[in-house]
């Protein structure tokens, strides 16, 4: 084996690992999304179905304070 052909093996090895970890880095992203998505939903129901004031300053208050955590 010569050391060209080791540096091309490492190469595509190195090319495919990366291509790979994009994949899924995107994957995650788009999982995190969905997710997303699903607690919203879940959340505006929570809000509907305990007759919360969503205009209220305490509610908004809260609302921004964990939002920062997330």
């Amino acid at each position: 084996m010569t050391a060209r052909s080791h540096h091309t093996g490492l190469a595509v090895i190195a090319v495919f690992k990366v291509v790979k970890g994009l994949l899924l880095l995107l994957l995650g992203l788009g999982l995190l999304k969905l997710v997303h998505a699903a607690i919203a939903t879940l959340f505006s129901l929570l809000i509907e179905a305990l007759h919360v004031n969503a205009d209220s300053r305490r509610f908004l208050w809260w609302l921004d304070f964990s939002l920062s955590w997330a």
